[in-house]
């Protein structure tokens, strides 16, 4: 049992260490009906999470926290929008 532990304890570590990177760029599809509908000034950033919705000019957003902490961050770029998250098991 001891052996199955530690190569848990390895494929884990690994798992910890993919990332998936590349950067989302706008798509052709309308923006979706939102509380934000017609109040977001041109040039503005539009973050759309389930229901909750906002924007800013800021190059970069936290766009979800938890008890301090930051877990989705975005970053405007020339090249389009990085997305990074933190993301746990348990």
């Amino acid at each position: 049992m001891k052996k199955l532990d530690e190569l848990q304890g390895s494929v884990d570590a690994i798992q910890k260490q993919d990332e998936i990177s590349g950067l989302l760029t706008p798509g052709v599809d309308p923006t979706p009906p939102n509380a934000c509908d017609g109040r977001v000034p041109h040039g503005m950033t539009l973050v759309i999470l389930g229901n909750s919705v906002a924007y800013g000019d800021s190059p970069s957003v936290q766009v979800l926290g938890v008890d301090g902490r930051t877990m989705i961050t975005m970053e405007k770029t020339a090249g389009g929008i990085a997305v990074s998250a933190e993301f746990f098991r348990q």
